[in-house]
């Protein structure tokens, strides 16, 4: 049985290596480290995502994301998890179409918690 899939938008390569390092026993992890790889990432990889984990701002000082999300929204009815350490910026995701929050320490807790993972 192959592992879920989930798509991690994340654009701070030392955030991607944690997230890929405590979930590749369980899920097959794909990266996206900027917008326009993400979209290029979904598109291929749509129909067999799980779950998906928005950064907030995508090399930028500021939100970024919540276009990109709304897009996601529109054809993608699995978990989004909004990420990032501002609580503003975690509720401009939730406005946009992530179904969760979580601070990104706390991010690989609520995919796990979310998939029935231990």
């Amino acid at each position: 049985m192959s592992k879920p899939k989930v798509l991690i938008v994340e654009d701070e390569v030392r955030w991607s290596h944690v997230f890929k390092a405590l979930l590749q026993n369980d899920v097959e992890v794909i990266i996206a480290f900027t917008i326009q790889s993400a979209e290029e990432l979904f598109r291929e990889h749509s129909s067999d995502l799980v779950v998906i984990l928005m950064d907030a701002q995508m090399d930028a000082f500021a939100p970024n994301t919540m276009e990109l999300t709304r897009t996601f929204r529109q054809s993608f009815a699995g978990p989004m998890i909004a990420m990032s350490s501002l609580h503003a910026n975690l509720q401009l995701l939730r406005e946009a179409g992530c179904d969760y929050e979580a601070e990104k320490d706390k991010a690989v807790e609520k995919l796990r918690e979310i998939l029935g993972l231990s």
